[in-house]
């Protein structure tokens, strides 16, 4: 048995120096193995933050476009109203100017008939003076002629001597 722990010993001294041999060479493999790991952890810590900040930003970006959605939405809608309601102020406006227009058309009809009375009333009563007027210039002409021949009757019969005295 002794033989047996001493065989043992030794054993365990070249496992251990082994050991340390291994140790010494792969202490460098290990040192930079753990670098690599350090590497790895930050770059895995980083890339999760950078989908955390990604997550973030899309929830974001969606509540942005949602509210920009329901925005447009409304716009619209109101948009649509306004548009309903030129409409229905365009065809009230239009049913009131084409009845101002059947009025002023009536009212023209309606003048042009005027005139054309007038006109008529106008030329009748031209006429009436046109042939009072010649009544009339008969009578002064005739009347004007009777005293020509009333003064000369009258201016004849006067003695001469009378007259002289003037």
């Amino acid at each position: 048995m002794l033989f047996f722990i001493t065989d043992m010993k030794e054993h365990l001294q070249r496992c251990h120096n082994i050991c340390v041999k291994l140790f010494v060479l792969f202490s460098p493999l290990l040192f930079l193995l753990q670098i690599e790991k350090t590497k790895i952890e930050k770059k895995k810590k980083l890339e999760e933050q950078e989908l955390l900040r990604t997550r973030q930003e899309r929830i974001h970006s969606d509540i942005e476009n949602s509210t920009l959605k329901h925005e447009l939405e409304i716009a619209k809608t109101a948009h649509e109203e306004h548009c309903l309601l030129l409409q229905m102020r365009a065809e009230e406006t239009k049913v009131q100017l084409e009845k101002k227009l059947m009025e002023f058309k009536c009212f023209l009809t309606e003048s042009k008939e005027r005139v054309k009375e007038l006109e008529s009333f106008s030329e009748s009563k031209y006429q009436r003076w046109k042939s009072k007027e010649g009544t009339y210039k008969s009578f002064i002409d005739y009347q004007s002629r009777a005293l020509q021949v009333c003064l000369t009757h009258l201016f004849l019969s006067v003695p001469l001597s009378i007259l002289q005295q003037y």
